[in-house]
């Protein structure tokens, strides 16, 4: 008894598929078969981000530190703010024959000189010191207005 031509050309497609099928499950099976059931799934390497989350903890806390600092008008800035304003201000870096390494920031807009001076002043009450035995000195420049 033969089927319909379309209902025949269906059926050969199904047996081609299930064929092909077939054929990559046992590719699959014998590539499982050679992977060492001991190796580790991924070979990660994880000292950048180690390092990269102890740096963002640091910053962190240095900036709570700061704000905390700067009086209480910047505690609730954000990391980002206190970026835009703060840490990106410019100036020098000096090491000084007597171990002291002298950080000088150019002025603060107007707004934010005073509570830049406070926050000098209580880092170098702090008296900090480099993994070198340097201590720290921070100052910032008088305003010109």
């Amino acid at each position: 008894m033969r089927c319909h031509p379309r209902y025949e050309e269906q059926m050969k497609r199904e047996r081609s598929r299930k064929s092909n099928y077939a054929k990559r499950k046992k590719a699959l099976e014998s590539e499982i078969q050679s992977i060492d059931p001991n190796s580790p799934l991924f070979d990660l390497d994880t000292k950048k981000m180690d390092f990269m989350t102890n740096l963002r903890t640091f910053l962190t806390n240095c900036h709570r530190f700061t704000m905390k600092a700067m009086g209480e008008t910047y505690m609730t800035m954000t990391f980002n703010s206190a970026a835009d304003i703060f840490y990106s201000q410019g100036g020098k870096i000096h090491l000084l024959d007597d171990g002291v390494l002298s950080v000088s920031f150019d002025p603060f807009a107007r707004k934010h000189q005073k509570a830049a001076l406070n926050a000098c002043q209580k880092l170098n009450e702090l008296k900090i010191k480099s993994p070198e035995g340097w201590t720290y000195n921070f100052s910032v420049k008088k305003c010109q207005f």
